[in-house]
């Protein structure tokens, strides 16, 4: 081997353990360096890769070294970035590689430079909206504490946290810095960009999976040259970005669960991973939320975090007017209608003869949650996942909604033979249909995931109910989103009981952010709000305390203290999946014995999952507590190692850690 070779170690976009180096060829030497991309060719395939280190020295390989094959035509990420991609993938228990794969599909690096679309601007240098009293109070308290820590701008829905934001934004800007803000849906992105736009012109990046990719490519080229300041409108994947000057993080409606990625790895939380990410930059950071969660209020009470309160709504209008309504009482007293109760339909009624709107919210998309055979019972489930089939009459089908599983839809019962299938409960598409007959002479609009798959057609929704030109519009939960509808005053909630019913120790958590969230979605300008909160069981406090989240929260905080649940500890979920339950707990027992060799190590498991069967695989879980302390660093190490040596044992294994899984 020559030792005056120069190697570079680099970072494949694949799932690798152990270290890759390629020689630098002479004629690159100049033009390699820690951040650049180049391209290789790994096991057959080419690939872009980042460089990592160079070195000179003698590196232990048996076998002949493949040399770079050439570098790619853009700068280098800055080593801050590449530091967070290691944090990354340290912190969540992947590898290097699964991270760098995130990163590039993020910016579509594999693409070769597009044509760059021209969008429609705004009239760049508008004047930013003047703020109130309160408004003004609260930037002058942001601006001092964000020097120190990350503040929370805890703010009443409609109190005008994105006119702060923009506020913030525009001093960034002007600095020569450049702002990085997070949503945690492409449907607020749509609505808040237009504002952003207005404001700040071309200097606005939008980046959302539903983009182009064209569009992100030429997004990631402007970021990573750098020449510019701007301000990146974005999702949770924003995060991977190749920024070099930022100057300010926003992470708005930070107690949203879509900032978390389930699948594939890195399992990030898009939240924590920003606040990360502004620490290794220096970069002030705030996390806007009319709910914040129980960790980001936990860290402002040991003094972590710092708070704003904005208590004052913006157009000064008045607490929205809770009602609850116990839906097996009203079925006793003749009073249902549908899914509805008559006095639920009676406000709706009233509300739009004066010509203001309505929501109507059902944590369950499709027609029908499941069918139901009328004579022997029996209830198709998907053969690959351990659910019932939902029903879409819309699409004449029976789906999946884990796997895709998609059957016609017919009413003879595949187990008896009878034509006596029917659907059972009420979707979204369900209560759409009600309401149009019930409302025929209104616009009825549905907004779920199977309404939106199209970006136009979302884009048109929240685009005609912004403008009152559609009535009524039902939805799942992303409705609860930052929307801002001036002329919505009522909101419903159906069969608020689904909320809680997740085996999730989060789950009254979210339950109370989804309620208050909603209910900040009516009277948001000078016109009284109303929700109601229609429910089978009516005696969980949460109703109750429905508008006093602080009350909620400071009873759950002490709940998970007492149980031992996050922020007071940290929560790894280990899972372990095959196609055939033997084999999967075959491999699971051999993971036992491993675990049960940690000291000091905390966990139970393997079980099963309620859905013990997705996509075909069978699914067995581990639960791990750990603290929050030096000792919990230590035992998480020890836990990497049994999994490392659990994944050389047993090459043919599938199984995933995922850290922080809610």
């Amino acid at each position: 081997m020559d030792n005056e070779k120069k190697f570079a170690k680099v970072i494949l976009p694949l799932k690798l353990q152990k270290d890759i180096h390629y020689v630098v060829p002479e004629i690159l030497s100049d033009k390699i360096f820690p951040g650049s991309f180049v391209r290789v060719n790994f096991a057959g395939r080419e690939y872009i890769a980042l460089v990592d280190e160079i070195n000179c020295e003698k590196v232990e390989y048996e076998g002949n070294f493949k040399y770079i094959l050439f570098v790619e035509d853009v700068p280098p990420a800055h080593r801050q970035i590449v530091k967070f991609w290691e944090w990354l993938a340290d912190y969540y228990m992947c590898t290097k590689g699964e991270v760098f794969k995130s990163a590039a599909s993020a910016f579509s690096l594999d693409l070769n430079p597009g044509k760059k679309r021209q969008k429609e601007l705004g009239p760049e240098g508008e004047l930013l909206p003047q703020l109130s009293d309160a408004q003004k109070l609260a930037l002058d308290k942001i601006e001092n504490e964000m020097k120190d820590r990350p503040v929370v701008l805890n703010g009443v829905t409609g109190s005008g946290k994105t006119e702060i934001y923009l506020h913030l934004a525009k001093k960034v800007l002007e600095s020569g810095k450049s702002v990085l803000y997070l949503l945690p849906e492409s449907a607020i992105s749509s609505q808040i960009s237009k504002r952003v736009e207005k404001y700040f012109g071309d200097k606005l990046l939008i980046y959302n999976y539903k983009q182009p990719k064209a569009d992100k490519r030429n997004s990631f080229l402007r970021i990573i040259k750098g020449e510019e300041p701007y301000i990146v409108l974005g999702l949770r994947s924003a995060i991977f970005l190749p920024y070099k000057n930022l100057g300010l993080v926003i992470v708005d409606e930070e107690h949203d669960s879509s900032y978390k990625q389930s699948e594939p790895a890195p399992r990030y939380n898009g939240r924590d991973s920003a606040v990360v990410l502004s620490s290794l930059f220096n970069t002030p950071i705030i996390l806007g939320s009319a709910t914040p969660s129980l960790e980001s209020i936990h860290n402002i009470e040991t003094g972590k975090y710092a708070e704003v309160v904005l208590s004052e709504k913006y157009h000064n209008s008045q607490p929205v007017e809770i009602k609850v309504l116990n839906t097996l009482t009203e079925k006793r007293g003749n009073r249902m209608s549908g899914p509805f109760a008559n006095y639920t339909l009676e406000q709706m009624e009233s509300c739009l003869e004066r010509g203001e709107q309505v929501i109507v919210f059902r944590n369950r998309r499709s027609y029908s949650p499941y069918v139901q055979c009328d004579e022997c019972g029996h209830i198709p489930y998907c053969s690959h996942c351990n659910i019932p089939l939902s029903y879409h009459k819309y699409r004449g089908t029976i789906s999946c909604h884990y796997c895709g599983e998609s059957f016609v839809f017919t009413n003879r019962c595949n187990s008896c033979g009878n034509n006596s299938v029917t659907d059972k409960g009420y979707g979204t598409e369900k209560i759409e249909e009600f309401l149009r007959e019930r409302f025929s002479d209104k616009v009825v609009e549905r907004f779920d995931a199977d309404t939106t798959s199209s970006k136009t057609e979302e884009k048109r929704i929240i685009k005609e109910f912004s403008q009152n030109k559609a009535n009524i519009l039902v939805g799942t939960q992303m409705l609860s989103k930052g929307f801002h509808f001036s002329d919505l005053t009522l909101v419903c909630l159906l069969q608020a009981e689904s909320l809680f019913a997740t085996q999730d120790f989060r789950a009254s958590e979210r339950a109370v952010q989804m309620m208050n969230q909603l209910s900040g979605r009516a009277g948001r300008e000078n016109k009284p709000g109303k929700m109601i909160i229609q429910t089978s069981g009516d005696k969980n406090e949460v109703y109750s305390l429905t508008g006093e989240y602080r009350d909620v929260c400071k009873k759950l905080i002490e709940e998970r203290k007492e149980f031992l649940y996050p922020p007071f500890l940290r929560i790894i979920r280990i899972v372990v999946k095959d196609r055939e339950r033997k084999e999967a707990y075959n491999y699971a027992d051999k993971l036992y014995k491993l675990l049960c060799l940690i000291k000091g190590l905390d966990f139970s498991g393997p079980f099963a999952p309620v859905n013990e069967k997705l996509r075909g695989e069978f699914i067995l879980n581990f639960w791990i507590k750990l603290p929050k302390d030096n000792s919990g660093i230590a035992i998480k190490k020890s836990i990497k190692r049994v999994v490392d040596k659990f994944s050389n044992d047993n090459p043919k294994a599938q199984f995933f850690c995922d850290v922080d899984p809610f």
